[in-house]
């Protein structure tokens, strides 16, 4: 069992039977990118707990989530 947490408390927990490389950690603790090494194929997963877009003070911080999730996908 593998696992990659973004803090203590809050954050987010990422768990895999497969092992877990490469983790990147976005700053606010939200979201975790890792490579699964599943069975020979490397895997990367974005674990994602976004803001929610309800509250205008929120918007700024999905987007700047979704634009890290996008940039993690271009990489």
């Amino acid at each position: 069992r593998e696992s990659v947490t973004t803090g203590e408390r809050d954050g987010m927990l990422l768990l895999s039977r497969w092992p877990l490389r490469e983790p990147r950690l976005h700053p606010d603790g939200d979201l975790v990118a890792v490579t699964i090494d599943a069975g020979g194929a490397a895997l990367r997963v974005v674990g994602v707990h976004a803001a929610w877009p309800i509250r205008p003070r929120n918007q700024p911080i999905r987007a700047a989530h979704f634009e890290w999730i996008a940039a993690e996908a271009r990489a």
